[in-house]
């Protein structure tokens, strides 16, 4: 192979290699760290609490490392009837301070009493839609705790 053929192979090695960097280092964005155990958690209801057909779950974030690292990103209630495959979306959360809350829809109003229901809160940056039923949590940055109550 001749010297100079061996010279262009090298630059273009080269420059393969100083693409894929730059894009490891300019392109793809670090990767957060994670959200620490009782960053986000329900503070209320407690799990094994009953609730009305409608109740205001309440809860706790701490905004430093949770909304700083991910400042696109709200915070979501959504509640589980047990025994069933769906997670429904709940209306928009209010949060100031490191404290939030949502008046949550349990059941339906004049029945569903003695059902069970699970509820968790969710950090995402996709935006959900009160109503909006998923098969699973859907996809998100941080999760509270799971709380589990009774309709009464």
């Amino acid at each position: 192979m001749e010297k100079g053929t061996k010279i262009a192979i090298v630059c273009i090695v080269f420059g393969v290699l100083g693409i894929g960097v730059a894009y490891v280092f300019w392109i793809v964005p670090p990767p957060h760290p994670p959200i620490p155990e009782g960053a986000f958690v329900i503070t209320d209801p407690l799990d094994g609490a009953e609730v009305t057909w409608r109740y205001v779950v309440k809860g706790n974030i701490n905004e430093e490392v949770t909304l700083k690292q991910y400042p696109n990103a709200d915070i979501y209630v959504l509640i589980y009837t047990v025994g069933t495959d769906a997670w429904w979306v709940q209306p928009p959360v209010t949060y100031s301070e490191g404290k939030w809350e949502v008046n949550c829809f349990f059941g339906r109003s004049g029945k569903d009493v003695g059902v069970q229901y699970n509820v968790c809160a969710i950090l995402t940056e996709k935006k959900l839609i009160e109503g909006q039923i998923y098969t699973e949590l859907p996809d998100h940055v941080a999760q509270s705790n799971i709380v589990s109550v009774i309709r009464k």
